[in-house]
């Protein structure tokens, strides 16, 4: 499976990806640095994080796309209680 080329990024302002999480009830909240436009026509969110996997020399922070669970996008405006505690909580 190809990954599509990055053509075009932009920042996110008030976006978050959610998902459950495996070993607790509360919801995992990332905050989302910026989309991107894929050469296919997907547009995904990019978080901060660690590049992993084949390859990989050193741990080194970049934007990484979010993790492969399922999920949602969403505004702050849309946050409920529990995934606002939840953001709370990794600030």
């Amino acid at each position: 499976m190809s990954n599509p080329k990055t053509v075009q990024i932009i920042p996110a302002n008030d976006w978050f990806f959610i998902h459950d999480s495996v070993d607790s009830k509360r919801p995992v909240v990332h905050i989302i640095a910026a989309w991107a436009l894929k050469e296919d026509g997907a547009t995904v969110g990019l978080i901060g994080g660690v590049q992993t996997g084949p390859g990989t020399v050193s741990p080194v922070s970049r934007l990484v796309g979010v993790p492969p669970v399922m999920g949602t996008y969403k505004h702050l405006r849309d946050l409920s209680q529990a995934e606002r505690e939840a953001l709370e909580s990794t600030s």
